[in-house]
C-alpha cells in the first residue's frame, strides 16, 4: 500500500499480497480506503466494473505519467551529477577538491558526496512542484519551492553535522528545477534556455523585497 500511494507510478501497479493461509490481504484489512481511479478519483473497482473510461483515456494517462516520471528522473540525475562533478573538479585553489580541503577545514570530498546524495530526492521534488504549478502564479511556486528547499537544508545539515556544504546549490537548483518542471508541462517539454532563464528571473523577482529596509 505504501508503494501504491507513495511511488510516482504506484497508481498503475496491482500488487496482491497473500498470507500463509492463502488469503488475499486487502487494503481494508489495514484500515486503508479503497484505491481511487487515477482519472476521476472515484472508487477504482467501481470505475472498472462500469468501464467508465475508455482504453484510450487510460493508456494516454499512463503514457503521460511515465513521460513525467522519466523526465523527472533524468533531469534530477543531471542536477545530482553536477554536484558530484563540481566537488571532484581538481584543482580548485582554496576550495575542496580531490587534492585537499583548501580553506575549508571542516569539509572534505566525502562530506560533499554524502550531502549530495541526501539532496538527490529533493531534486525530483522540485521538478514535481513545478509540474503542478500551472494553475497559480510564480509567487506561489516560489513559496512552495522555498518550503521544500528548507526541508532539503535541514536534511543536509543533519547529514553534515551542521556544515554548510550545499545551501547555495539548494537555492539555485530549487529555482531552476522548479521552473524546468513548470515549463515542461506548459510547453510540452519543448523550451529554450532563454525561456528557462526568463522564467527563473520571474520566479525570484520578489525576493529582493525581503532585503529592503522596511522588511528588516
Amino acid at each position: 500500500t505504501n508503494l501504491e500511494e507513495e511511488h510516482y507510478l504506484g497508481r498503475f501497479w496491482d500488487l496482491d499480497v497473500i498470507n500463509s493461509d492463502f488469503k488475499i490481504l486487502s487494503r481494508a484489512d489495514f484500515g486503508r480506503s479503497p484505491r481511487k481511479c487515477f482519472l476521476c478519483s472515484e472508487d477504482a473497482k467501481v470505475c472498472g466494473r462500469q468501464q467508465k473510461h475508455s482504453y484510450h483515456e487510460l493508456t494516454s494517462k499512463i503514457h503521460e505519467t511515465l513521460k513525467e516520471y522519466i523526465f523527472q528522473k533524468t533531469v534530477s540525475e543531471m542536477a545530482y551529477n553536477a554536484l558530484l562533478k563540481e566537488v571532484k573538479l581538481t584543482p580548485k585553489p582554496g576550495l575542496v577538491d580531490l587534492n585537499n580541503s583548501g580553506s575549508h577545514k571542516d569539509m572534505d570530498v566525502e562530506l560533499f558526496l554524502r550531502s549530495a546524495k541526501t539532496l538527490r530526492p529533493f531534486f525530483e521534488k522540485f521538478i514535481s512542484i513545478g509540474m503542478n504549478s500551472l494553475t497559480y502564479d510564480f509567487s506561489i511556486l516560489f513559496n512552495k519551492l522555498r518550503i521544500s528547499g528548507i526541508e532539503a537544508e535541514q536534511e543536509m545539515f543533519s547529514e553534515t553535522g551542521q556544515v554548510n556544504t550545499h545551501k547555495g546549490a539548494i537555492f539555485s537548483f530549487a529555482l531552476i528545477l522548479g521552473v524546468i518542471g513548470r515549463l515542461s508541462k506548459k510547453e510540452n517539454y519543448n523550451f529554450s534556455i532563454f525561456e528557462l532563464l526568463d522564467n527563473v528571473k520571474m520566479c525570484a523577482s520578489n525576493i529582493s523585497n525581503e532585503f529592503s529596509t522596511d522588511s528588516v
